[in-house]
């Protein structure tokens, strides 16, 4: 088996004719959707044979077939097992697939899935994939991975990467929520939280590293990631790098609004003291690792395999407002998580407060 079946494999078969079609031209021009008041940008992403386009936490797929265009949203059909199916159903009972001839056919239809998702939002908040979506273009804002990384693109979200010699979608697997490219061609993944209960449950930020290390193991090719970019420059007419070795940096964004900082930073204070993660593994339902206590570590810990295994770790902490804009950024690397390994839960807590409210003046002081 080739190391490359590791990496779900994202590229258009008929890229050429996607690229020659006058309307998906047009399309592709459009970057913010606007309805009542309220703007959503726009990300496009290649996928299996089709383009993906990210609006609202969800995605809506963007098809050529036989020189006719096709949108069809990706979330039309609830879950049987939804309690709120039935009002779900209702919601999204015209959010149906289109046939698309004209550019305002294509605005129009892709404001009603921005209504209808946005109504779905109000009985099952998908913030994490809001926030997720918001960084595609966004990303730029953080000052320090400007400063390491130059421009980034991003490239792919919501990639799959298989974890075992199985390969199948049903197998052991993980998900990188967004790969980006520096502006020298380095492969960025990029693992993205919002608000405190998703960063130290059973999918928290121990499973990532822990995946990322595993897959890392594994290893994979540079080129299916190279034909991607290959194929995002040519239909984007995009001048994104090519990346030079496929071994990528692993950057956690944990992004929380105001009224949430407080849980957000007593959840990473318990991920980065020793004393805390023992005292955690006797509670395996709070934080698992695939029902493996050993796996268990501390962030510096994981941090540690993941730079034995010549993977550049950090963790940002990112405060954000109601419109999910970036107001402070915290930069958690491998020597912070050192210097706080071995310091008690309390004295943690304390220093990310102190940190981030100095922080936060001295960024005020600057507008």
């Amino acid at each position: 088996m080739r190391k490359s079946d590791k990496l779900e494999k994202h590229f258009i078969k008929n890229i050429k004719d996607y690229k020659k079609n006058s309307l998906i031209k047009e399309i592709l021009k459009v970057k913010v959707i606007e309805s009542k008041d309220k703007k959503v940008t726009l990300f496009y992403a290649i996928r299996d044979n089709y383009i993906g386009i990210y609006i609202n936490g969800m995605s809506v797929k963007l098809e050529l077939k036989e020189g006719d265009v096709w949108l069809t949203p990706t979330k039309s059909n609830p879950s049987e097992n939804s309690p709120d199916l039935l009002e779900l159903k209702e919601i999204f009972k015209n959010c149906n697939k289109e046939h698309i001839k004209t550019i305002n056919q294509f605005k129009t239809a892709m404001v009603k899935y921005f209504e209808t998702y946005s109504n779905y939002q109000a009985i099952k908040a998908m913030n994490e994939k809001i926030y997720q979506h918001i960084l595609t273009h966004t990303i730029n804002n953080f000052k320090s991975l400007k400063k390491d990384y130059g421009e980034i693109n991003i490239i792919d979200a919501e990639l799959y990467i298989y974890l075992t010699e199985l390969k199948k979608r049903g197998d052991a697997r993980g998900k990188i929520d967004l790969v980006g490219i520096s502006s020298t061609g380095k492969l960025l993944y990029i693992e993205v939280k919002i608000d405190g209960p998703v960063i130290l449950g059973n999918n928290g930020i121990n499973k990532h590293c822990h995946d990322i290390k595993e897959y890392i193991e594994h290893g994979y090719s540079k080129e299916d990631v190279n034909t991607l970019i290959g194929q995002i420059n040519f239909l984007f007419d995009k001048d994104i790098k090519l990346i030079k070795n496929e071994i990528p940096d692993f950057i956690i964004i944990c992004g929380y609004h105001p009224s949430e900082k407080h849980e957000v930073i007593d959840q990473i204070a318990e991920i980065t003291s020793k004393e805390m993660i023992k005292e955690l593994k006797n509670y395996p339902k709070i934080v698992n690792v695939n029902n493996k206590p050993e796996e268990l570590k501390t962030i510096h810990e994981h941090f540690q395999d993941l730079k034995d295994r010549r993977v550049v770790p950090r963790l940002l902490m990112a405060e954000v407002n109601d419109k999910y804009e970036l107001i402070t950024e915290y930069d958690i690397n491998y020597i912070t998580t050192k210097k706080y390994a071995n310091k008690p839960f309390h004295y943690i807590r304390k220093s990310l407060l102190s940190y981030l409210k100095q922080h936060k003046q001295i960024n005020e002081n600057e507008k």
